[in-house]
């Protein structure tokens, strides 16, 4: 009887485990379930629609921005370039290209046109200023700065050089610089005071005062700074034709005076073929690289010129001169 009761019991728990693991299985699943459909509902709400790009290609910004974002797409322009197709502030080019299949709220790139490049540079050498100033404002371009070169080769108030060059093209107005002939016989300058100065300073004055440096000459001093002007020729104040020549005694140190130094007499012909411009003499010794000689010159003439140079460093019998012809652009 016992043993009867205690079978019935082993099979009743039996049972009753059975329906525990056949549960827990079921939740475990249903949990299961559930966690697989949140991550598939997240990855579905987190990722946007896709949409097609429209052809935004001709219009302008305003328009093209509006049809974009029709579709959720926004837009950034990445450049502007010259088109002789699209008129200016249309749009030339895009990337995405249209049919494209793109994620909603992506920027479309876009380039706008300029417009045709019809702004052209004159060719204004040799002309008058007041025509040069009526062919700039006639080709949409605005005068730049006017600088006055002495020469005799041009006639006075005709333009030598330009820039831009000529032929050049432009999608918007840029301003023209000229050089324009200065040849008044009865100009004058006021010779500047170039006592103290350095050389290369004296230079460049003398340079923006439309004069030239003709000749150097060196004197030992222990007062004043190798280099430093001593003494000049005309004297400062003075007046002088435009283009005329400078005299200067430059200081040397007592090392300098004591070395030897070389007398080079330079004689220079220029060719017949070639035409007139202007000579310069650029001596480079110890004292550094200096124009000795600066002149206008004709065509088939010869230049002597006694240069005194001074031995280079660690080379005392090392001569260099250098010579450069710059001819004026006709």
């Amino acid at each position: 009887m016992s043993i009867r009761r205690d079978r019935t019991r082993r099979k009743k728990s039996a049972r009753i485990l059975g329906l525990v693991i056949v549960s827990l299985l079921a939740v475990a699943l249903a949990v299961f379930v559930y966690t697989i459909a949140i991550i598939v509902r997240s990855f579905g709400t987190g990722a946007a629609p896709e949409v097609t790009v429209p052809n935004v290609i001709g219009l302008t910004l305003e328009e093209a921005e509006k049809k974009l974002n029709q579709v959720n797409l926004g837009l950034r322009e990445v450049e502007a370039a010259p088109s002789e197709k699209y008129p200016a502030g249309s749009i030339v080019s895009q990337i995405p290209i249209a049919g494209s299949t793109v994620r909603e709220n992506k920027q479309v790139q876009v380039v706008r046109s300029l417009g045709k490049p019809s702004l052209k540079v004159p060719k204004l050498i040799g002309l008058g200023f007041e025509n040069a100033q009526k062919r700039i404002a006639e080709a949409g371009l605005t005068l730049g700065t006017v600088t006055k070169v002495y020469t005799k080769k041009y006639n006075s108030g005709n333009v030598i050089t330009q820039n831009p060059e000529p032929d050049k093209v432009f999608t918007s107005g840029v301003k023209v610089d000229l050089t324009i002939a200065y040849a008044d016989a009865d100009a004058k300058v006021t010779v500047p005071d170039l006592m103290g100065k350095d050389l290369a300073t004296a230079e460049r004055t003398l340079f923006n005062l439309n004069l030239t440096l003709k000749g150097v000459q060196y004197q030992a001093s222990a007062s004043n700074a190798a280099g430093e002007v001593l003494s000049q020729k005309p004297e400062a104040g003075s007046e002088a034709a435009p283009g005329s020549g400078m005299q200067l005694t430059v200081a040397i140190s007592d090392d300098m005076a004591k070395a030897t130094a070389f007398d080079f007499r330079f004689t220079f012909r220029l060719p017949p073929a070639l035409p007139a411009g202007t000579l310069k003499l650029e001596v480079q010794d110890d004292l550094g690289k200096q124009v000795v000689y600066q002149d206008e010159v004709e065509a088939g003439v010869s230049i002597e010129q006694t240069l005194r140079v001074w031995p280079v460093a660690g080379a005392a019998w090392l001569l260099l001169i250098g010579v450069i012809l710059w001819v004026v652009a006709h």
